[in-house]
């Protein structure tokens, strides 16, 4: 596919990790995510598809040309590390003209005109790049990059040493611009947030491999196994015995809670995972919503946490011996409105047509 950067087969083994069969297709003017814990090889599929390192098989095509033994000079890819390389001692102005070094100095400047409008930078050309911030390095460094015109462009946690609120700012900046670029981005982040916020698609890679795609919702609304879950957070994951088997199925978990399934289950024994995000508090003064009145347990807020916009609850059902059964997520506000503390005793009811099951066949 034209301007697209296309991975087929790809191996490498290095000492005690490897990546295996890493098949990857970013089209153009996609913006797809890498998403996974740190360690798990990110960083190096990207230095693979630079060339930095080489790999044992397979293909790298950008632009239906096949770069595997190209050269990292003409492989025509834009690079923004973890940490920015700009050169200390020269200018904003010098430093984005560099990445434009291939071309005619006219065509240089007029390069570089473009991307301080297009960066909002003009105020910054004949600044040092040791006065300035975190994002204004960000920005100089994206700047720097693009003057070279690549064909596609990679980005290793390009935000991860910038504070929070200048890290937001710049996912919205850097969306607008490499989208009108129209080329193919492949960004690298362990940052659910980021991922959300930034991409059309998102591979999810594990270990050396690439277990999951497909658009962010999908992704965070139906994980397809349990590692891919347990990475996003999702800690109610449970073995059950199915008890009944269809119209849908009845499971029940280890510590005794019964689990109504929105599907019919094959399998003596399946795997529920429910996101906390679909526990809700049940109030005795509302009617309970359908979706909802499958299951419905009474217990204890035993535990719970606030952070800037959410709070983490943790339940424990009536008669478990347990610390807590599930862990849950509702928005801060809540608190106030329900009288929420710890050791409450309360009644929660699962979304049930938004729970996961595994191994049902």
């Amino acid at each position: 596919m034209k301007n697209a950067l296309s991975i087929s087969n790809l191996k490498l083994a290095l000492d005690s990790f490897s990546l295996e069969n890493i098949s990857l297709e970013c089209k153009a003017k996609e913006y797809r995510i890498l998403l996974g814990p740190t360690g798990c090889g990110k960083t190096t599929l990207l230095r693979t598809i630079l060339g930095i390192i080489k790999s044992e098989s397979g293909r790298i095509v950008l632009n239906q040309n096949d770069i595997s033994e190209d050269s990292i000079e003409t492989r025509k890819i834009g690079y923004i590390p973890q940490h920015q390389f700009l050169f200390p001692h020269l200018s904003v102005e010098k430093n984005i003209l560099f990445g434009a070094s291939r071309f005619e100095s006219s065509e240089r400047k007029k390069i570089a005109e473009e991307l301080y409008s297009m960066l909002g930078i003009s105020h910054l050309k004949q600044r040092s790049v040791i006065e300035l911030s975190g994002g204004e390095r960000q920005k100089v460094a994206l700047a720097r990059t693009l003057a070279s015109k690549p064909l596609a462009l990679l980005l290793d946690e390009p935000f991860s040493a910038i504070d929070e609120g200048g890290r937001r700012a710049l996912w919205f900046d850097l969306k607008r611009i490499v989208t009108s670029l129209e080329i193919p981005v492949l960004h690298v982040t362990h940052n659910l947030d980021e991922a959300y916020t930034l991409g059309d698609a998102v591979t999810v890679m594990i270990a050396g491999r690439l277990v999951q795609s497909g658009r962010p919702n999908e992704i965070l609304e139906r994980p397809e196994s349990e590692t891919v879950a347990s990475f996003l957070g999702y800690n109610n994951i449970f073995r059950c015995g199915v008890e009944v088997f269809q119209p849908k199925a009845v499971a029940k978990s280890e510590c005794g809670m019964n689990f109504v399934l929105p599907c019919a289950a094959h399998n003596k024994i399946v795997t529920v995972c429910i996101r906390p995000q679909d526990i809700k508090i049940i109030r005795e003064d509302i009617p309970i919503r359908e979706e909802l009145a499958a299951n419905v347990f009474n217990g204890e807020l035993t535990e719970l946490y606030f952070l800037p916009d959410i709070c983490i609850g943790r339940f424990k059902a009536d008669g478990s011996k347990n610390r807590f059964d599930l862990e849950m997520k509702f928005p801060a506000a809540i608190t106030g409105r329900y009288g929420l503390f710890a050791g409450k005793k309360i009644r929660v009811g699962i979304w049930t047509p938004n729970i996961i099951v595994w191994n049902v066949y």
